[in-house]
């Protein structure tokens, strides 16, 4: 597969083409790659109402007793889903896990703090703190950039 970009103010809008000849398999998922990822929404409950929210609003999920958990900025929302269906819905999005408890979206990140003990920490800006589970470091280290190694 090969793949062009062309970044030009003339553009007036974003265009994907995809060009083959044949519809191949390969072809069939990546149309559906692209047609998810632009329609991702997560439901939230909040009370009696059913919220529809977009990924890049939420902070973090994370599980609290026997339920999955949400917050914004502003408010926190219950979920149906397990965390390990959002872990792998989200991904694309920018959400990765940091320990079994918690996932968290990377551009919520305001820093990440090392404890006298060595342990990692995420400072969320929502002010929430999270801890980074030693099997996550690396994971969570090579998603950000910033290497592989404890």
């Amino acid at each position: 597969m090969k793949v062009e970009i062309d970044i030009n103010a003339a553009h007036e809008t974003l265009i994907v083409s995809i060009k083959n000849n044949e519809m191949t398999d390969e072809v069939t998922e990546v149309i559906k790659k692209l047609e998810s990822d632009s329609t991702t929404k997560v439901i939230g409950k909040l009370d009696e109402s059913i919220y529809l929210l977009d990924p890049k609003e939420i902070v973090c999920f994370y599980s609290e007793g026997n339920k999955v958990k949400l917050d914004t900025l502003e408010r926190q929302y219950e979920t149906k889903e397990k965390l390990y269906a959002f872990e792998e819905k989200l991904e694309r999005h920018g959400f990765v896990r940091l320990s079994k408890y918690a996932i968290a979206n990377v551009n919520m990140i305001k820093r990440i703090e090392v404890e006298f003990n060595g342990s990692l920490v995420v400072h969320l800006k929502n002010g929430k703190c999270e801890g980074i589970s030693r099997r996550n470091v690396s994971k969570v280290k090579n998603y950000l950039g910033i290497g592989g190694t404890k």
